[in-house]
């Protein structure tokens, strides 16, 4: 009798030894996912602020094209006012 309640106790243990290194592999497999996410995350962030980088010059280069655009239109609108007498001339 107490040889059969050792040897089911024992074999408890081996189970319990045999799920635990279940879980270090699982656990060591996670870790590695894990580093290569945060990789990954790293690499996109770096790519996100490029982009961001190149949009903002995007913006402010179309933001210098319409400030010359609207000197131009002025001088333009202001040519279109000119009269020769006493008549407007063509609008360009």
């Amino acid at each position: 009798m107490l040889l059969n309640e050792f040897l089911k106790e024992h074999k408890k243990v081996q189970e319990q030894a045999r799920q635990i290194e279940e879980q270090a592999a699982v656990i060591a497999e996670l870790q590695s996912s894990l580093a290569l996410h945060g990789k990954r995350f790293e690499q996109q962030q770096a790519c996100i602020e490029k982009l961001t980088s190149g949009l903002q010059q995007v913006g402010a280069h179309l933001e210098g094209w319409k400030a010359r655009s609207q000197v131009v239109l002025t001088i333009r609108g202001t040519a279109g006012q000119a009269t020769c007498a006493g008549q407007p001339s063509a609008a360009v």
